[in-house]
């Protein structure tokens, strides 16, 4: 995970281009944080697909605020 993607293990194959809501439950917040991405890569593994997800619609301020709110919750310094 990062400011501006996500990589997933699903047991289903998403198309690449194909936009999705992603809703993260973050620990001493009061409601999950929901992004929209787009799927940018599919691996293909014997019981599962990798799938990297690229953030979309997150400015400057957005991705700032993501990434301070990530790194707490990752107790990250």
């Amino acid at each position: 995970m990062s400011s501006s993607g996500i990589l997933v293990e699903s047991p289903i194959a998403l198309k690449i281009g194909s936009q999705v809501g992603i809703s993260f439950s973050i620990k001493g917040q009061e409601g999950p944080l929901t992004v929209n991405a787009q799927v940018a890569r599919v691996e293909i593994f014997d019981s599962h697909f990798d799938i990297g997800v690229a953030f979309l619609d997150m400015d400057a301020a957005g991705e700032s605020e993501f990434s301070k709110t990530l790194l707490q919750a990752l107790v990250i310094s």
